[in-house]
């Protein structure tokens, strides 16, 4: 977390991916990705073909 948000403080994006499992469903550990979140990172779970959307998002692209 330290270094999480050390980071961002520096104006580093932090993108974090969730996992999802074999039909698609997220499963990763909530808490944590929250943790992160809180810290300032971008924190997402989606299908492959939703990730370029969501880090062109979170880069202002």
């Amino acid at each position: 977390m330290r270094t999480v948000r050390a980071l961002t403080e520096q104006g580093t994006t932090v993108l974090g991916l969730a996992a999802l499992d074999e039909e698609a469903v997220p499963a990763y550990d909530r808490l944590l990705a929250q943790r992160l979140a809180d810290a300032g990172a971008h924190v997402g779970a989606m299908t492959p073909g939703r990730l370029a959307s969501f880090v062109a998002e979170r880069l202002g692209r």
